[in-house]
């Protein structure tokens, strides 16, 4: 077991494995979403959170479809309540959210990456 509070590059390092003779568990607290099952005799295998794994009692805490990371939920609720304050209080406004003419460039931007991609080549941004 190796601890520390100053190691360089883990901001919440807090990691928890589980060892048997065939098999082993991983669960990193960086990656809280997801179980390693490392395997002896065959591939290893990666779970993802997921309500199905869940007692029936505690599956109403579950509020995302799986694939949604940890924390996604808090992102969107935080840009709509920047959103919401920067309407009511304009005076106060952080730049956290952008305005109509800021939204049409990332939408140029988000489209020229799909062109991008189907075209494969670099597509220029007026």
């Amino acid at each position: 077991m190796t601890l520390s509070q100053i190691t360089g590059g883990y901001k919440n390092g807090l990691e928890l494995c589980v060892s048997g003779s065939k098999q082993s568990l991983t669960w990193a607290q960086e990656r809280a979403d997801r179980l390693l099952i490392g395997k002896r005799e065959v591939g290893n295998e990666e779970l993802y959170a997921d309500g199905k794994y869940l007692h029936p009692e505690v599956k109403r805490f579950i509020t995302l479809p799986n694939g949604h990371a940890v924390g996604w939920a808090d992102a969107f609720k935080n840009s709509l309540n920047e959103f919401y304050q920067g309407i009511l209080h304009p005076d106060l406004a952080q730049g956290s959210s952008v305005d109509f003419e800021k939204g049409y460039e990332l939408m140029k931007l988000v489209e020229a990456t799909l062109r991008s991609h189907h075209e494969k080549r670099w597509i220029d941004i007026d």
